[in-house]
């Protein structure tokens, strides 16, 4: 149960990140689109460019996984997460610049020099965002899953020892119970008691 939270927070969050590099590819045209960087007003519209959403997007969170962006998680290191953002805001910018080219399409290379700052600023700013939340008395709450650990003494205190080990404090042990001494009606009822997100044998 614990690993199914797991992967429902990773694909939310990845489906976030995709939407935030559309959005920063977006941006990135607007502000290339400006008077300032274009007072001839020479930039093509971007319901022109618009089809390279289905480039960018769907790449974007998969290049993150493979670099193990999201295995550091909320609490991991931000000069780690910034260098593999830029990383892959890097590939992705290459990316469309090949599709571009394969296709004959002429494309504003200011445009994929900006995107690069550009989705690096939407997806930092967001795991900024994050962070401070789950730093915080509330989010941690949130984000912590709660185990009612079932067996004997010694099998909890391992598979507690473990807990710690491994889940980077976002495990949080609500009760132990030993079904030698206590009834199933009860374990059920400890774990409404303690609104448990999974019991652990």
């Amino acid at each position: 149960m614990l690993g199914r939270h797991r992967r429902v927070h990773a694909k939310v969050g990845k489906i976030i990140d995709a939407g935030l590099f559309g959005f920063a590819f977006w941006l990135t045209h607007w502000i290339r689109s400006a008077s300032f960087f274009d007072p001839d007003q020479i930039i093509r519209p971007f319901s022109e460019y618009a089809w390279l959403l289905l480039v960018v997007m769907p790449v974007a969170p998969p290049l993150l996984e493979i670099q193990g962006f999201y295995r550091a998680g909320v609490f991991g290191s931000r000069w780690r997460a910034l260098w593999l953002l830029i990383k892959t805001a890097a590939y992705v910018s290459l990316g469309a610049i090949l599709v571009l080219f394969f296709r004959k399409t002429e494309g504003a290379r200011l445009v994929f020099a900006l995107y690069i700052p550009v989705a690096v600023g939407c997806v930092m700013t967001k795991e900024l965002i994050v962070g401070a939340w789950a730093g915080g008395e509330a989010g941690r709450a949130m984000l912590r899953k709660r185990v009612i650990l079932v067996g004997g003494k010694a099998d909890s205190d391992r598979l507690e020892n473990m807990l710690e080990l491994r889940s980077r404090h976002d495990v949080e042990v609500m009760d132990r119970v030993d079904l030698n001494e206590t009834s199933a009606e009860r374990l059920a009822d400890l774990i409404h008691a303690h609104s448990a997100n999974a019991v652990l044998v």
